[in-house]
């Protein structure tokens, strides 16, 4: 009855209060000096203790968690298993911890919460309660929950139930100085090693620095930190930051939510339609490179079938594989196929002129050169070099079927690959022109990758056809940050807010 219910719940707030105090009670401080070491707990105040003892007055001054070994911050509860481990050769607190991390984890799972429910004082409503639903939530300055987490020193994504938390990794920044005729520079290195490095700097000079010209130093930085973001952004805009990994250009982005990185997007699908050769420039270069015959058997709403419209823009993609291969790393000069990838740098001005976003600097082994691959944007530029990857060929496959009177839209896998589709019958047709593939969808699953969200961009507009391209929709959703209702919301305020900029700048 009601009486029964209310002395249940009463010994579970008791049992979970008991676990609480004798867990706290035994806390050594040897756990607590191994706990200052870690990235996770560096707020911790650096006291130095002979050894363990239960019996160890509490500070007298509690007025700041932050300095208070007692209470540690709610942060802290980010990295509660590594808290746990250090408690758990206490024979009194074992026990009670495995009580306290069950019940607790088992509210967050909806077996559990079916078979804990009768007996918690408090109701979740919905899958899973959470307090941030994922990096590409529309932003909100007064949202209280996003200051909350962007407040953490860690990143978790509550909505995926196999991730674990985890705190962020720091990462090596590597520093010289060279000197220069306006003045000493200085250099900076992200995800790179110091060999690495140190054949950028001799690129940078022209010529093989001793070490007693070049003295390369080093430190971890925490590239979470907005301070840490903002000097590195403020380096790679200076063309002095070398960033080797991929995920290190998303130091770069002053915001890093899914809204931006499609409003991204969206600017460089406008920036297409400054390119002077298209249209009727881009069909008469292909005529002359391909022949009329096929160049007609390719273009929109000729007479032919969709089978042989197909076969005939199939015939375009082998020739355009033939005559533009993907570039890896070869050596510009010698053609050594085993070149060695330094990093990216900032394009010059020259070179973005050419809608260059980022240059890779190569070294050569064998010829002991260097090459500088820049990754173009416009359909000129890449004739003139035909060297490039999926971005730039996808780019310039997107004109090109523009040009054979296509309605045709740019197709971005946010696992690092970028294709383009065009209207065919009333249906969207894959085209890759890296892999020279025809009607393909499913194609990127063989190739392992796990893949998480493709968004179709067309001028001032994009969707998500991740759908199209999976076989398992709901693997793709636990990979996800997002809820198919968050993402939605979010591409509408990304194209909305592009909407906003492109009109407030006209």
């Amino acid at each position: 009855g009601l009486k029964g219910d209310m002395r249940w719940r009463s010994g579970w707030w008791l049992a979970m209060l008991v676990a609480m105090v004798r867990m706290e009670a035994d806390v050594s401080m040897c756990a607590y000096a191994e706990l200052q070491q870690s990235p996770h707990f560096s707020f911790l105040p650096k006291l130095h203790v002979a050894g363990p003892s239960k019996h160890v007055a509490r500070p007298s001054n509690t007025e700041s968690s932050s300095r208070n070994p007692w209470t540690l911050p709610s942060s802290s509860l980010l990295s509660l298993h590594h808290l746990l481990c250090s408690w758990r050769d206490s024979p009194q607190t074992s026990a009670w911890g495995v009580m306290l991390v069950a019940c607790t984890a088992g509210v967050w799972t909806s077996k559990g919460h079916r078979l804990l429910s009768p007996f918690l004082p408090i109701r979740l409503h919905g899958r899973r309660r959470r307090l941030y639903t994922g990096r590409a939530v529309p932003y909100d300055s007064g949202n209280e929950e996003r200051a909350q987490y962007e407040s953490l020193p860690s990143v978790a994504t509550w909505n995926q139930p196999s991730n674990m938390l985890q705190g962020r990794k720091l990462e090596l920044l590597l520093e010289a100085t060279l000197p220069a005729m306006d003045g000493p520079e200085t250099f900076y290195g992200l995800g790179c090693n110091e060999t690495e490095f140190k054949l950028f700097l001799d690129y940078i000079a022209g010529r093989n620095l001793t070490e007693e010209q070049v003295n390369i130093s080093s430190k971890y930085v925490d590239t979470g930190d907005d301070n840490v973001r903002s000097m590195l952004r403020m380096h790679w805009n200076s063309c002095h930051l070398l960033l080797k990994n991929k995920s290190s250009k998303n130091v770069m982005a002053a915001d890093t939510r899914l809204v931006a990185e499609v409003k991204g997007y969206l600017k460089l699908m406008e920036s297409f339609e400054t390119e002077p050769m298209r249209g009727s420039a881009l069909l008469q270069w292909l005529q002359e490179q391909c022949g009329e015959s096929l160049i007609q058997r390719c273009q929109a709403g000729s007479n032919l079938s969709l089978e042989e419209t197909q076969s005939a823009l199939k015939e375009l993609l082998n020739w355009f594989k033939k005559e533009f291969p993907y570039y890896d790393q070869g050596c510009f000069h010698c053609g050594n196929k085993e070149g060695q990838r330094l990093g990216s740098v900032k394009a010059s001005e020259q070179e973005e002129e050419f809608l260059a976003r980022r240059s890779e600097i190569l070294f050569c082994p064998s010829c002991s050169r260097y090459s500088r691959f820049v990754r173009y944007n416009t359909v000129n530029k890449v004739i003139e070099t035909k060297k490039g990857r999926c971005g730039e060929y996808s780019m310039f496959m997107y004109h090109v079927m523009q040009s054979l009177g296509y309605e045709t839209r740019w197709v971005v896998d946010w696992t690092d690959h970028v294709w383009v589709e065009v209207d065919l019958g009333g249906s969207w047709l894959h085209l890759d022109a890296c892999e020279a593939a025809l009607d393909d969808k499913k194609m990127y699953l063989s190739w392992g990758k796990k893949l998480t969200y493709i968004i179709a961009f067309v001028r001032g507009r994009c969707e998500d056809v991740t759908t199209d391209y999976v076989d398992d929709m709901e693997e793709v959703r636990k990979r996800r940050d997002l809820t198919d209702e968050d993402l939605k919301a979010s591409l509408e305020t990304a194209q909305k807010e592009f909407q906003q900029e492109q009109a407030s700048a006209s």
